[in-house]
């Protein structure tokens, strides 16, 4: 019953580049999914050989779903922002850090890497960075906040980003009260 919980939750996971669900639409999708599984006779699982659901504990499956519904969501409610560390020098003018967004009990959900150019005023995102299974349910925005809380005197920018990013961005841009530059390089240093 695991392999076939894990199967639905695998398989809306990789619907997400395209569906950009948060978290309750996310575990609706996943449920829609299990029931749909769970109303087969038989299941091709990855890894497993032929299943017929019929001699399966299909309550199971549902208390499974359950606690794993509850924990993601525990995990993204309670999620924090761990302090930043300085990473080793490569430059006089700017300074290279890196921090974990992580769930309770220290595990890891995502890293950041920004560098900041202290005499110009400017911050850096060089990489903002979460599997897909803890994409767009807010961990995202909350990176953000942290770099701007910690360096609420710089402008900050990120490198090119891919398409799906960009919107991320503009839409961050626009409800941030730190400014965000579009521009690209607007610090020699960085």
């Amino acid at each position: 019953m695991q392999a076939i919980v894990r199967e639905a939750y695998q398989q809306t996971l990789a619907e997400q580049d395209s569906e950009h669900r948060g978290v309750a639409a996310f575990a609706q999708a996943w449920r829609s999914r299990l029931a749909s599984l769970l109303d087969s006779q038989t299941l091709e699982v990855p890894g497993w050989s032929q299943i017929t659901v019929a001699d399966l504990d299909t309550d199971l499956g549902w208390s499974l779903y359950a606690a794993a519904v509850t924990a993601r969501s525990q995990a993204i409610t309670h999620a924090s922002a761990q302090p930043s560390r300085l990473s080793p020098p490569r430059d006089a003018q700017t300074s290279f850090y890196e921090f974990s967004i992580v769930a309770p009990g220290e595990h890891a959900l995502g890293h950041i890497r920004y560098e900041v150019c202290e005499p110009c005023g400017v911050g850096l995102l060089l990489k903002i960075s979460f599997s897909p299974d803890w994409q767009f349910c807010g961990l995202g925005t909350l990176a953000l906040r942290q770099l701007e809380i910690r360096h609420p005197q710089l402008t900050w920018y990120t490198t090119g980003q891919y398409a799906h990013a960009k919107g991320f961005y503009q839409r961050y841009r626009h409800r941030s009260v730190s400014p965000w530059t579009e521009r690209q390089n607007p610090c020699p240093h960085t």
